[in-house]
């Protein structure tokens, strides 16, 4: 006595129709013309009603997520980043290398920065930043200071805003005033933070080409994270003091202020002038240490 075969299910048979499917799918389209005969139309004939079986057509009444998973799988794995393998798989390290030329340039060669420059490096700065977020890049303590000095650029940003609003306000003489000290503090900010970022950048240089194994355990990104959020503390604490000058010019004696805040602006002034002093020697001594940093990596005699 014969046994009759079980019915297939319907989720079952679906399944296999839709594998015949994907076959007929690759085979049209490495021959190049469609299961009818009909010329190639590419992914589109995925989607034509007329071309699928009524119950694998995208409007369904059974089945209906497992074809769509089916689907966005497939878009997913063409829209992969990994896929993107001329992006990822470059040397990037000439990327950074003409990113801190530039930044050497802008920031410790030329004297002060024009419009065109500081352009070209907020560009070369979201371009850095791109780069970094790719998994592809490592992940050392030079990528740290690299990735500081790129945000150090976004102060610029902030001051183009703080210019914009001082010439809406302009009517205004004490918002005004206000607005064009916090624009000179961006700009005065970006310019520290980046100058004392590249000059660690050249330090750190200097140790691994002339002793890699004895600060090994200082070149860290840990030790990076640390000197980075130290720059920035330090600098943003000397722009406040800048900024404690818009008080002065209202005059300290005509506002009722108690007399311990009066002690602590007077002490702010005086930190802000004492600052001010050591700027100019400051920028000239790390000028110099970069300089001194270059000429000793570059033009150290062959062993």
């Amino acid at each position: 006595m014969l046994h009759k075969k079980a019915p297939r299910s319907g989720l079952t048979q679906m399944y296999l129709d839709h594998k015949i499917l994907r076959k007929k799918q690759r085979s049209s389209q490495c021959c190049g013309v469609s299961s009818d005969g009909s010329a190639w139309r590419g992914y589109s004939a995925v989607w034509d009603s007329d071309w699928l079986r009524a119950e694998l057509s995208p409007v369904t009444r059974r089945g209906e997520g497992g074809f769509l998973l089916s689907q966005l799988l497939t878009v997913t794995e063409m829209m992969n980043p990994a896929r993107f393998s001329a992006f990822t798989n470059r040397d990037h390290m000439k990327d950074f290398r003409r990113y801190l030329a530039l930044k050497y340039i802008q920031y410790l060669v030329l004297p002060s920065t024009n419009i065109i420059v500081t352009l070209l490096g907020l560009f070369a700065s979201l371009y850095v930043t791109l780069i970094l977020m790719s998994p592809s890049v490592s992940r050392k303590s030079t990528a740290v200071f690299i990735c500081n000095i790129a945000r150090a650029d976004t102060l610029v940003v902030g001051s183009i805003f703080s210019a914009m609003i001082q010439h809406v306000i302009k009517s205004n003489m004490l918002l005004s005033s206000f607005q064009s000290t916090l624009r000179q503090n961006f700009q005065i900010a970006n310019i520290h933070i980046s100058s004392l970022l590249l000059s660690c950048v050249s330090l750190e240089a200097f140790l691994i080409t002339f002793l890699p194994a004895e600060t090994r355990h200082i070149r860290t990104v840990r030790s990076a994270r640390v000197v980075s959020k130290i720059i920035w503390i330090t600098v943003i604490t000397e722009c406040f003091f800048y900024q404690m000058e818009c008080v002065k010019e209202l005059g300290i004696s005509s506002l009722s202020i108690h007399k311990k805040i009066v002690f602590l602006l007077n002490f702010c002034f005086g930190a802000t002038n004492l600052l001010k002093s050591f700027i100019y020697p400051i920028g000239l001594v790390l000028r110099v240490f970069n300089v001194y940093l270059f000429y000793k990596i570059y033009f150290r005699p062959l062993p």
